[in-house]
């Protein structure tokens, strides 16, 4: 197994995560409240260098029969959140991964100082604005929501400080370190096709957005492509009417 150095091994942990089939909804009501559902899926590439990974730094973790998704430590993890509900999660198969989460106040979910500045809420008269910012800042807070016992390995996997990583050393490192997974070309389309997509549904008609697609008088569905999370900041952006 090629291991790779600690900036390109972060991009390894966010890619087995989510993959071109990831799917989340995000449902604001009326109210202030609302609800979201989350679907992964592994690529098998992936779910096999895991399993080489995490062999060396999860304890008890068996590669014949992967605990990808450790449900008990998710469902820990969540109920130590006041504003933030896991409502069902189950694994249907050991590389997927299916949730869904509630919360009673968008405001108070988005001022939560674990929330960070990787989410905000901005109210004017009249309209709200949601706003996703994704850098190596905001990867730190979303990593930190992870269960106790993967936290440790993830925070091993960021980056060093103060450092830019290049999009096509990224993408070399990739390749070379998962070539004895899969052929050079399935892994170059495994990279270029995998995103997390986002689907907002709004209570309000919607005004304007910045960096997604409407779908609908209340619906934008944003694209995030994975390989550039940590090598370009990037800015979404979604105002209502309230």
């Amino acid at each position: 197994m090629r291991v790779l150095p600690l900036p390109v091994l972060l991009l390894v942990a966010v890619f087995l995560f989510p993959r071109c089939t990831t799917q989340t909804e995000f449902t604001v009501h009326s109210d202030g409240s609302g609800n979201a559902s989350l679907r992964i899926e592994l690529s098998s590439i992936l779910v096999r260098y895991y399993s080489d990974l995490a062999t060396g730094f999860i304890p008890n973790f068996d590669p014949k029969n992967p605990r990808i998704f450790d449900l008990e430590a998710l469902r820990a993890r969540f109920a130590r959140e006041k504003n933030l509900t896991l409502t069902s999660t189950r694994t249907p198969t050991p590389e997927r991964l299916e949730a869904t989460f509630s919360f009673e106040n968008l405001e108070t979910l988005f001022s939560d100082p674990k929330v960070g500045t990787a989410l905000s809420l901005e109210k004017k008269t009249g309209e709200e604005t949601i706003r996703i910012r994704l850098n190596r800042d905001t990867l730190k807070t979303i990593l930190a929501l992870a269960p106790d016992t993967q936290t440790n390995l993830y925070r091993m996997l960021l980056p060093p400080e103060n450092k830019m990583i290049n999009p096509g050393e990224y993408r070399k490192q990739l390749v070379w370190a998962l070539e004895e997974y899969a052929p050079e070309e399935e892994l170059h389309t495994a990279l270029e096709k995998s995103r997390i997509e986002v689907r907002i549904h709004t209570p309000g008609p919607i005004l304007r957005q910045k960096g997604g697609s409407q779908e609908g008088p209340s619906t934008v569905r944003f694209s995030l492509p994975l390989l550039a999370l940590l090598t370009t900041p990037m800015e979404y952006e979604l105002t209502y009417k309230r």
